[in-house]
């Protein structure tokens, strides 16, 4: 439960929030579940995370959480304004630039006349 606490309520902090909850049907103590969430930040829209749990050795629990948002400026313009601090580290394939952030990644894609903002953090 304490995983589950920490990555929710770091998702979460100080928004209105609503959650879609994938259980398992069964053993739940030992089996994944998986939340999807609506986040709306204060003056901007509304953000899509989804965060992933699953029981490691020891009473331990593994997450893995990514979050997913548009931003009314160009993949250049998000990279240098937002995240000036993380390092390019290269495209996936030939549009989505990756940033590293050490233990969180940013994926930045072309949409329209904006971009698209993934983040992703596993949490052990």
């Amino acid at each position: 439960m304490s995983r589950i606490n920490q990555v929710i309520t770091y998702l979460t902090a100080d928004t209105q929030n609503s959650a879609y909850l994938f259980l398992p049907r069964q053993a739940p103590d030992r089996s994944i579940f998986s939340a999807s969430l609506e986040i709306e930040v204060p003056n901007a829209g509304p953000v899509y995370a989804s965060a992933s749990f699953a029981p490691l050795s020891g009473g331990q629990a593994g997450a893995v959480y990514d979050t997913v948002e548009y931003v009314a400026q160009t993949p250049d313009n998000v990279e240098k304004n937002f995240f000036k601090g993380l390092k390019r580290v290269g495209v996936i394939r030939k549009d989505i630039v990756v940033l590293d952030g050490g233990a969180v990644k940013v994926f930045l894609m072309p949409a329209g006349s904006g971009c698209v903002v993934v983040k992703k953090e596993i949490v052990q």
